[in-house]
């Protein structure tokens, strides 16, 4: 149980009699000491509280590029609340490719094997493999596996909205 201690200053009250007509009482509670009462405040939301709520609503995302292995780049993307701490939630993920740094899905190369979750749930995947949506696992984290195994390819960065704000423009894969 949270409480509040607060001390009782005597004083007026409004108190309605038989007939509920209200009459102006005097308080007797503090004639010869101050009582202190205690207000159990378990049912009430603490700024603390209050303060994780929000920060659960406001989504940010780190994403991380893995080095090629076996022709394969994997994209970390974790979740994390205004507070910075990984978000333990699903939520829907929108991503692409680009040639430009938080630009469009404009890629003129594409890589030409698979691109999939290994980590999450895809919900869909364009052709070319380089839209697609995604819902992560229940810890907020998100592995997308791009595949390209015709050669070097690099200048594709990773873009990403979570709930309709870019949150990932920056990191960049690379097959050599």
């Amino acid at each position: 149980m949270t409480t509040k201690n607060a001390t009782v200053t005597e004083g007026y009250t409004y108190t309605p009699d038989a007939e509920g007509k209200v009459q102006l009482t005097w308080t007797r509670a503090n004639l010869q000491a101050k009582p202190t009462v205690v207000v159990d405040l378990a049912a009430i939301v603490d700024t603390a509280d209050l303060k994780d709520a929000v920060a659960d609503k406001i989504l940010t995302a780190a994403a991380t590029v893995a080095a090629e292995s076996s022709n394969n780049v994997d994209v970390t993307m974790q979740l994390k609340d205004a507070q910075g701490n990984a978000l333990a939630e699903v939520c829907v993920v929108d991503y692409w490719l680009s040639n430009a740094a938080a630009g469009g899905p404009n890629v003129t190369t594409f890589p030409d094997g698979s691109c999939s979750s290994t980590t999450g749930t895809d919900i869909t995947v364009n052709a070319d493999n380089v839209i697609g949506r995604a819902i992560t696992d229940a810890n907020g984290t998100l592995v997308i596996r791009f595949v390209h195994a015709d050669g070097a390819l690099t200048g594709l960065y990773f873009c990403a909205i979570v709930n309709n704000k870019l949150v990932q423009g920056s990191a960049v894969l690379a097959w050599t």
